[in-house]
């Protein structure tokens, strides 16, 4: 009975598996608009609200280890600015405040990070896509040759 279950159980999954394989009418890959895709910006005022979308959010984190806690509060907000179809504008501020980490030699008070870009989008199977980020490193590098190595600051002795 169990050897039954389990071969109908296979048969099933990969038949469900090779029905996906033969889809032929499968949605174009777009820069999603707006939740429903039903808006044509090309028709709408430079400065309409709809061209606008905004989210806030706000989170709070600890992790804690036998020596010292870590807390980080932050608020993030998400603005994106559609100025035509193929051309999306899009800026994130976080604002963050985080507590009990002392080694990484942070300033009290709240820290800024910021993120903006634009995608353009040339044609139905390519984009353009610059940014801009000034986010905190606290001592990790991210270039070419050493992708994100911790700069081994806990271990300093002066």
């Amino acid at each position: 009975m169990k050897r039954n279950i389990s071969i109908s159980l296979i048969i099933l999954l990969y038949s469900n598996i090779t029905y996906a394989q033969l889809l032929s009418n499968v949605n174009n890959r777009e820069v999603p608009n707006n939740i429903h895709g039903q808006l044509d910006y090309s028709s709408m005022p430079l400065l309409s609200p709809e061209r606008f979308s905004f989210n806030q959010g706000f989170s709070m984190t600890m992790a804690s280890n036998s020596s010292m806690a870590t807390t980080i509060a932050s608020y993030s907000n998400n603005i994106t600015y559609w100025a035509s179809d193929n051309l999306k504008i899009n800026a994130n501020v976080l604002l963050y405040a985080p507590t009990g980490i002392t080694n990484f030699n942070l300033e009290s008070g709240p820290k800024l990070a910021l993120d903006a870009g634009i995608t353009y989008k040339t044609t139905n199977n390519s984009y353009i896509h610059l940014n801009f980020q000034k986010m905190p490193s606290y001592g990790l590098r991210n270039s070419s040759f050493k992708r994100n190595t911790f700069d081994n600051l806990f271990f300093h002795t002066n």
